[in-house]
């Protein structure tokens, strides 16, 4: 109830945070439309102040790094390895309606130059990503990806291509603003610490891919 109650009020006030912003915001406006004569001139002034305000205090949100651990169900013997994307909030604001997908597709060969990110959803799952709340420099963690040793093993050999990728959409706190997106993409690789298939010790590691790492409008021309 506590913890409720906490988020409430810390939400209450990063609402009233934004409200002074906006009405600042909208101070520049009447400013604005109080001198006709250089209406040209007040007008611009009013959209870069307004801009430069959003862009300061707004949520930003992107993939702040990865995690790579050995996954041992028993607590004993390994059996693969669990991937997981840590989103991070730079911004001054929280996020408004914010979801995450994380996806991981596998190809034979390389990655096809026409592939489109489209999204993978799990059998059984409601094709419908949940609603987060991610606070002002706060951070978490996406539901990991696990990938068993069999198929680390493949992929150490060079018989598959695996590659985890996804993205976060977002809105501000601030009215009348856009939907924000990052993506992401990174390819897994493994490198064989010994050639003995029967005592086969194996290193993962992400590195990122050469499309599909974007946000907002970069993501358009991607």
């Amino acid at each position: 109830m506590l913890l409720v109650k906490t988020v409430q009020y810390a939400r209450r006030q990063w609402r009233e945070m934004a409200t002074s912003t906006q009405t600042q915001i909208e101070a520049l406006g009447e400013n604005k439309r109080s001198n006709t004569s250089n209406a040209a001139d007040n007008l611009r002034a009013y959209r870069l102040s307004k801009e430069s305000l959003e862009s300061v205090q707004r949520a930003f949100v992107f993939p702040k790094g990865t995690t790579d651990e050995v996954f041992a169900p028993d607590g004993k013997t390994p059996s693969g390895v669990k991937f997981t994307i840590h989103w991070e909030n730079s911004g001054s604001m929280p996020t408004e309606d914010m979801t995450l997908h994380t996806n991981i597709q596998w190809w034979a060969t390389k990655m096809p130059d026409d592939f489109s990110f489209t999204d993978i959803w799990d059998p059984g799952m409601t094709h419908k990503d949940r609603q987060i709340y991610l606070a002002p420099k706060a951070s978490l963690d996406s539901n990991p990806r696990i990938l068993p040793v069999s198929v680390l093993a493949e992929i150490a050999n060079g018989r598959v291509q695996y590659f985890l990728f996804g993205w976060a959409r977002y809105h501000d706190v601030f009215s009348n603003t856009k939907q924000h997106i990052t993506r992401y993409c990174y390819q897994i690789l493994v490198r064989p610490q010994s050639r003995d298939e029967s005592r086969m010790s194996l290193q993962a590691f992400l590195l990122a891919c050469e499309r599909n790492n974007c946000s907002d409008d970069q993501c358009q021309v991607q």
